[in-house]
């Protein structure tokens, strides 16, 4: 089977993912819960005990704009200050155990309970994974840092604009090589799946990426302006980030059901079978 015959375009996979989304993601949304929920409680919970806003938050007097634009330094101050700080970090650690979940259950089309069991199986090969995405992202992430710098050090505004502008490239670009990390440790059961990853996107880092962007920009403007909305009308409480966190998932699944077509689609230009390296 050559190459050709199993190339599909960008409109091809959005296509596939919007049907995907359309028959798989409510059923997905609630496995997503299912493992988040208690988190969710327990934060609800926390926010009754402790002396911190729970409902109504104090209003912060800025408009829509400027809360869309800056709300996230609100909220790492407000968590920062009270033990919430804990929980969120327990969300945190619970993504790579609703993503593989996800996963499988969207790529297998299993039920709920098939999906959590396989894992619950590799969740610590999934955590190991997701730690190794982080720090090769993190390291990227230094080292374009220290080129701004530098050439904000030369007072050239546009050598600096330049710098922001390949550093933000060169993350795109990383991302989109080093996303199938995801599915060759949870489908593949071949962990970190890293190196892997960039073998089976090499020479097609941007295409993964323009489709990527597609979903995770619209999603991403979509938590952007919940936050902003939940702020300027309930103010920081613990109900407004409790209610974001939930947004968080549920846009987080989004993505995760347009990865699937993408993956699909990378292991059949690399002649493999699904659960089956080349």
């Amino acid at each position: 089977m050559k190459e050709e015959e199993t190339k599909r375009t960008l409109s091809d996979l959005i296509q596939e993912a919007v049907v995907l989304l359309k028959s798989r993601y409510i059923p997905l949304l609630k496995l997503g819960f299912l493992i988040a929920g208690p988190i969710f409680v327990l934060q609800l919970l926390f926010g009754l005990v402790l002396d911190t806003p729970f409902l109504f938050g104090e209003e912060s007097g800025r408009t829509w704009i400027e809360v869309f634009l800056s709300q996230q330094e609100e909220e790492a101050a407000f968590l920062a200050s009270v033990p919430l700080l804990l929980l969120d970090l327990l969300l945190i650690v619970t993504y790579p155990l609703i993503f593989g979940a996800g996963l499988y259950f969207l790529v297998w089309e299993s039920d709920a309970k098939e999906a959590f069991r396989a894992a619950g199986k590799r969740y610590f090969a999934l955590i190991g994974a997701w730690i190794g995405f982080s720090l090769v992202m993190i390291g990227i992430s230094i080292g374009g840092v220290l080129m701004v710098v530098v050439t904000a050090f030369t007072n050239v505004l546009i050598l600096s604009f330049i710098g922001l502008i390949i550093m933000a490239g060169l993350l795109i670009y990383m991302t989109a090589r080093l996303s199938l990390f995801l599915g060759f440790s949870m489908i593949d059961k071949k962990a970190p799946g890293i190196s892997r990853s960039w073998e089976y996107t090499k020479g097609r880092g941007w295409w993964m990426a323009a489709y990527l962007a597609v979903f995770i920009i619209s999603t991403s403007l979509i938590d952007q302006a919940v936050g902003a909305t939940l702020e300027v009308t309930i103010g920081v409480s613990i109900t407004a980030l409790v209610i974001q966190s939930i947004v968080y998932v549920a846009t987080s699944l989004i993505v995760l059901t347009a990865y699937v077509p993408l993956f699909k689609e990378m292991k059949r230009r690399n002649y493999s079978r699904l659960g089956v390296d080349a």
